[in-house]
């Protein structure tokens, strides 16, 4: 299995919805350690916020899994925009990981994206 992921085109911003991947698989740690690595090779925070996206739109995420990628970022907004993008693919716990936020505003901001 190869896990190389690639962005072809940043300038697309897509909406997020909270919709539950029945067909998602879930993301091997060989791959998803790869996939960190690639996403700390990345400079812009909103970058790697598409990357993650895009890699894991077939995917279910551990909780472990899903604050690793959330500490890729490390800014308020890059944080909101990577939990919303992360929760719909969470395997169990996505309550937990908007408990990873550091602040009560960003949880809110995440929810009302997500229309929760």
């Amino acid at each position: 299995m190869t896990s190389n992921f690639q962005i072809v085109h940043l300038d697309t911003v897509s909406t997020v919805e909270a919709v539950p991947n029945t067909m998602a698989t879930p993301l091997s740690d060989k791959v998803f350690e790869d996939l960190v690595d690639q996403v700390m090779g990345v400079r812009l925070e909103k970058d790697r916020v598409k990357l993650i996206k895009t890699a894991v739109a077939q995917t279910t995420l551990s909780l472990e899994q899903g604050k690793k990628f959330l500490d890729t970022v490390r800014f308020g907004d890059a944080k909101v925009d990577m939990a919303a993008a992360l929760y719909p693919h969470m395997a169990s716990d996505a309550d937990k990981l908007l408990a990873a936020l550091p602040y009560e505003e960003d949880r809110v901001a995440v929810r009302q994206k997500l229309k929760l």
